[in-house]
């Protein structure tokens, strides 16, 4: 996407992506190459070549983007995760760490549930996993006004906020 691009990252995953310890690092791994996009974030995004064949349902104005030549499906080290938060009024963004239990709610929260979740086998790794990532990787949360929308304002101030 341009403005990421630009500042000289690429696209990784939408909002899945397996994460698990490989040789005591965080990594990533993207589930699938594609995004789900807004028609304002197209908009927003300059994104070219969207048409009605990629809506995903007729009711809403949400399309599905693929991007398989960026695709990478080798596992990525996770050095950072950024939460974005919504917050009433005209406020600048603001950024602060998350630690400890408030850091492990941010990632269970985060979770996309499936049927195995139930098991105690499977809560029992998953408590690992949370802990492993709160304990290696800096979690941080960004605060931003609901009045501004800006995808430049919010990379910018990322940029400017990785470790």
């Amino acid at each position: 996407f341009p403005v990421t691009i630009q500042k000289g990252f690429s696209a990784f995953a939408d909002d899945v992506v397996i994460i698990t310890l490989q040789e005591e690092k965080i990594v990533g791994i993207a589930s699938y190459p594609i995004v789900k996009l807004w028609q304002d974030s197209i908009d927003k995004l300059q994104v070219d070549g969207i048409s009605e064949k990629q809506r995903i349902r007729e009711q809403i104005p949400k399309y599905v983007h693929s991007f398989h030549q960026e695709f990478s499906k080798e596992p990525t080290a996770i050095k950072e995760i950024f939460f974005l938060e919504k917050t009433p009024g005209d406020s600048a963004p603001t950024i602060e760490p998350l630690l400890g239990v408030r850091a492990f709610g941010y990632l269970k929260e985060g979770l996309y549930q499936t049927s195995t979740a139930n098991t105690p086998a499977y809560a029992h790794y998953l408590f690992e996993l949370l802990s492993a990532i709160a304990e290696k990787v800096p979690l941080k949360l960004i605060t931003r006004s609901e009045s501004a929308n800006s995808i430049e304002e919010v990379t910018t101030f990322i940029t400017k906020n990785i470790s």
